[in-house]
């Protein structure tokens, strides 16, 4: 669980970091920031969300269905990348989009995850925790789009940073909460 922290929060900064260089970069070089920041984002979200699965010890053999896990490392990727080219147009309420965005992103990654999470056992899920999962990366993500696009100071962007790790992990542990295996 420690490794799962120190990429989310090491990925969360570089990711972080690729966001202010997708906005500030001319047209013709932005696909190439956006691209960076794509693979950034989604294998920051992805690593951190398998290595937290790898230490996950229901009491029961697991294994996770390879297509399912691509399909995750994919989603995560592409959404990262929407997040971060939203973020970086010119109109009112990008980086909040954006953010928006990359919560979602966040989510469906966890939850195709999840759905390679191959056990020989019934799995249920609390639809609340479910909601307050997705509620949460989706508000923070929103937060650290804004408060980095905000951000002059070194100081700003570390509470960008925050704030993107704090929806990846409110994502996880709340959703694995809503996860009950029979």
């Amino acid at each position: 669980v420690a490794l799962a922290a120190l990429i989310c929060v090491l990925g969360s900064w570089i990711t972080v970091s690729l966001l202010k260089r997708v906005r500030s970069a001319r047209t013709g070089a932005r696909a190439a920031w956006v691209f960076l920041g794509a693979v950034a984002g989604g294998a920051t979200v992805w690593c951190t969300h398998f290595v937290a699965m790898i230490a996950y010890e229901p009491g029961i053999q697991v294994a996770y269905e390879p297509d399912l896990t691509g399909l995750s490392l994919f989603v995560a990727i592409c959404g990262s990348g929407a997040a971060l080219l939203t973020a970086s147009l010119r109109f009112r309420g990008s980086a909040l989009a954006g953010g928006v965005l990359f919560g979602l992103t966040v989510a469906g990654m966890h939850f195709i995850g999840m759905a390679a999470f191959a056990v020989d056992a019934v799995i249920h899920w609390s639809g609340p925790y479910v909601v307050a999962s997705v509620l949460g990366s989706v508000l923070f993500g929103a937060m650290a789009f804004k408060t980095e696009k905000l951000a002059t100071t070194a100081r700003g962007s570390g509470l960008a940073v925050l704030c993107m790790v704090l929806g990846i992990v409110i994502l996880h542990f709340t959703a694995m909460s809503a996860m009950t295996i029979l």
